[in-house]
């Protein structure tokens, strides 16, 4: 017997994953199953049922691995974290994952707010997500401008003597010193919560009874302070849009799709108003349904550490549904639902959501074919082998050799895929040796693609004239890198535009200023050159960090980079008392007692 049929026919009929591989090894496929024979050995009917893709999957399929999980929920929770791991080639992949940014009201006697990224299990409010970080800075600016909370580390709090400038100028009441009593505070921080949970004609109310309550009283700085609060809910008030009676937390989440492409659109809805929303591409989905695409969508995005509402509302009926409930009821601690509506109020809502996923796909396939047609023109421009549907970018950013980095940055389509953007670390060359660390950082990381059978660029560019461009091709013969264009880009002193080398051709391509094609190239250099840069300058500054630290008697490189690593910045530092320093790993308190001399 077929060595795979065999190992199909000994699964066991229970709950858990499964994990398809091709013949080099790599994972191609990981799915949940209630009976892992059964489903397993579905795949392998002859039906005329079924897809293409399952039938191009199946063709492709070596060897089986599998997990046993003690119940559905858990298969669940393990699919999640494998596909996110080995992003396997026939799985409809959520390509943008990352955690947005939350406002965090911490639970303990002084709460303060803090921007965090993800949401952990703990007594602290959260609240968000914001998708756009220049609204979430608003609302916290606007916050601490009327809402006089500290905004000072737990361990200046607990070290201060006297009250630190916010108190000076009216954003802070001081509680570090006994300033405010710990009842008023409360009253500040009920405030604060009511606010960022929509609950603004409420606070409103409430805050115009506490301003006739001063005025009784004829405190009336007070009740002008109170005024200001009230002032500043009633501008929010203005421009807010309520779209629910029912002042819940919803998402909702609606799928657009042509062909094989798709877009998944949500819509945040806190406290009965749309907070923002996000599209996410889904490319290349095959024949998967809008559904296995919205089921697919919701099992990755809420399995980060991502704040889940009371309801998520969705544009068509998905998979799993009890399951997937009762694994956001888990993660939640509270029930969550998941609706399909056909009257009311939450449809007018969900066609919002899907007329806007419509748009994004929209405005997304429209700028992919742009980027192809220009595609199209690099190639026959620059007489290409292939077109250029994945261009990988090179560029060394070092000060005479010190704090040498490189940076590889992507471009898939014409556009760039950042989730691919890869730092280098300089470690063979010293000195001031372009040429020499382009050739490092090319070895390293095509040595690794050839040697695990990954897939190869369409082309690859480096930034610099003939020199770096014979580097390339140097180390692209010495891999045996077969197939894969190379060019390089540069500018030289008083030249018009940019100029293109490519191999075995003796002079440089000069392109029109107006050029589509060159302008695609400059984008790409410019992006490469950008996160060099940035790298390049963080690393700086954190050596300028440590070096102020090293001017410390007794604190050496290991000490110092402990500091920076558990305090923070060095203001942070500076504010630090002697027995939050005492805490550092590796500091003793004479340490301690040092560093926190030397600033005060």
């Amino acid at each position: 017997m077929n060595p795979l049929k065999q190992k199909i026919k000994a699964l066991p009929d229970l709950p858990g994953v499964y994990i398809m591989k091709n013949e080099k090894g790599h994972v191609i496929y990981v799915g949940k199953a209630k009976s892992l024979r059964k489903r397993v050995a579905s795949y392998f009917l002859k039906t005329a049922g079924q897809s293409t893709k399952t039938v191009s999957l199946v063709s492709h399929i070596s060897d089986i691995d599998y997990m046993v999980t003690s119940s559905e929920v858990e298969a669940l929770i393990l699919e999640n974290n494998l596909i996110k791991r080995h992003r396997p080639r026939y799985n409809v992949i959520l390509r943008d994952d990352k955690n947005y940014p939350y406002l965090r009201l911490s639970s303990e006697e002084y709460p303060k707010l803090t921007v965090v990224r993800g949401i952990k299990k703990d007594k602290a409010w959260y609240f968000g997500p914001y998708t756009s970080a220049t609204s979430m800075r608003e609302t916290l600016r606007l916050i601490r401008r009327v809402f006089p909370i500290r905004a000072c580390s737990d361990e200046a709090f607990r070290g201060r003597k006297r009250p630190c400038l916010n108190y000076q100028i009216g954003r802070c009441l001081a509680p570090c010193v006994g300033f405010v009593s710990k009842e008023e505070y409360e009253g500040i921080v009920n405030d604060i919560r009511m606010f960022l949970e929509g609950k603004n004609r409420e606070l409103a109310r409430a805050l115009g009874r506490k301003m006739a309550e001063a005025s009784e009283m004829l405190d009336f700085e007070s009740a002008a302070k109170i005024r200001d609060r009230i002032n500043a809910v009633k501008k929010v008030l203005e421009r807010q849009s309520i779209t629910s009676g029912k002042l819940i937390d919803q998402d909702y989440l609606a799928v657009a799709r042509k062909g094989d492409e798709a877009q998944a659109m949500v819509l945040f809805v806190r406290g009965g108003s749309v907070i923002g929303s996000k599209s996410f591409p889904f490319p290349k989905v095959g024949e998967s349904s809008e559904a296995d695409i919205l089921t697919s969508f919701i099992t990755q995005f809420y399995s980060d550490e991502k704040f889940i509402p009371e309801e998520v509302v969705v544009s068509v009926d998905v998979d799993d549904k009890a399951l997937i409930e009762t694994w956001l009821t888990e993660r939640k601690g509270k029930t969550v639902k998941i609706i399909r509506p056909v009257r009311g109020e939450r449809v007018k809502v969900l066609e919002m959501a899907i007329k806007n996923a419509e748009l994004a796909l929209k405005d997304r396939l429209g700028i992919e074919e742009t980027g192809i047609k220009n595609l199209d023109g690099l190639k026959d421009a620059l007489h290409l082998k292939n077109l250029p549907q994945r261009i990988e970018a090179f560029d060394i950013s070092n000060i005479g050799g010190k704090e040498a980095v490189a940076s590889m940055v992507v471009f898939e389509n014409g556009r760039p895929k950042k989730s691919d953007y890869r730092h280098f670390r300089i470690k063979t060359v010293e000195g001031a040796n372009d040429y020499g660390m382009m050739a490092e950082v090319l070895l390293r990381r095509y040595g690794r693609l050839v040697s695990e059978g990954e897939k190869l660029p369409d082309l690859i560019m480096v930034d610099g004239g003939k020199g770096q461009l014979n580097v390339a091709v140097s180390v692209a013969k010495e891999l045996k890198l077969e197939g894969v264009d190379i060019i390089s880009l540069a500018k030289e002193r008083g030249e018009a535009t940019d100029r293109v080398f490519v191999p075995n051709v003796k002079e440089a391509k000069l392109m029109p200023k107006d050029s589509p094609v060159l302008h695609l190239l400059q984008y790409i250099r410019d992006e490469s050159h950008r996160f060099a840069i940035t790298h390049h300058k963080k690393l700086r500054g954190k050596n300028m960090k440590k070096t102020v630290l090293l001017d410390i008697p007794g604190i050496g490189e290991a000490k110092a980079k402990a500091i920076l690593k558990q305090v923070g910045s060095l203001d942070k530092i500076k504010e630090a008392d002697k027995e939050a320093l005492s805490k550092v790993k590796g500091i003793t308190k004479r340490d301690a007692e040092t560093v926190y001399k030397f600033y005060h």
